[in-house]
């Protein structure tokens, strides 16, 4: 395994030549891709996650800075650092325009959120499913009286992991305990299609955004207002 030295000079590199190239912040959900998925990985296993890396690492602070969109969270870059970075204020158009096209499926609440949310320590979490119900449960590890499929810790999410990441474990859970993870997506309602059309920013944004951050979101309305006339 390449060295933590090694580590950061890739991730740098990385950051320059897209900024260079596209004058555009690099999304934390494309850079744990690059090298075929070998930076998330090394940093997932000796570190946190990659946005608390690359924000708490003093060598990167130096040379890189992470932005995240004022009224989505979950949509976060990096730049080089220097004074042409430092001197831009609204990062939110900037990531906006760059946003990945690739988006992550959306998945039943419940089941997506077995994923994400935090286990306590000493707990077990378990997966309860049915044609009625899909439901998560945490219990004390010395306790077994569940009828649940197990999750294993590993595929847990770190606190700041990628909505790529979180996706791959479920769908790596659904495929070792014999399901499809077809059969866990949400399926888009016909009115949906009308409201927010394909080409608005607002729908395009939202399409990033799982359950979680759906819930805790706001906006003025003013802002929604013009997000729905960009495209």
């Amino acid at each position: 395994m390449s060295s933590t030295s090694d580590l950061r000079d890739r991730i740098v590199k990385h950051v320059r030549k897209h900024w260079k190239q596209q004058s555009a912040p690099l999304f934390l959900s494309s850079l744990g891709k690059l090298e075929d998925g070998d930076i998330s990985r090394q940093i997932r296993e000796e570190f946190e996650g990659v946005r608390s890396f690359l924000q708490e690492d003093e060598c990167l602070q130096d040379q890189l800075r992470v932005v995240t969109h004022s009224n989505f969270p979950a949509m976060v870059g990096v730049v080089p650092r220097d004074r042409k970075t430092d001197a831009i204020k609204d990062w939110d158009s900037m990531l906006e325009k760059s946003r990945p096209s690739s988006v992550v499926p959306r998945l039943h609440p419940a089941f997506w959120a077995a994923f994400r949310k935090p286990l306590t320590k000493d707990m077990e979490r378990f997966l309860k499913i049915s044609d009625e119900s899909i439901r998560f449960e945490d219990t004390s590890s010395d306790s077994h009286a569940t009828d649940g499929i197990r999750i294993s810790p590993e595929l847990l999410a770190e606190p700041h992991a990628t909505d790529e990441e979180v996706y791959g474990n479920a769908e790596k859970w659904a495929q070792a305990n014999g399901f499809n993870i077809i059969r866990f997506r949400l399926s888009p309602k016909p009115h949906e299609s009308q409201e927010f059309p394909a080409k608005d920013l607002l729908s395009k944004i939202i399409s990033t955004l799982d359950a979680e951050d759906l819930r805790k979101i706001s906006m003025p309305l003013d802002v929604i207002a013009k997000l729905r006339r960009s495209s």
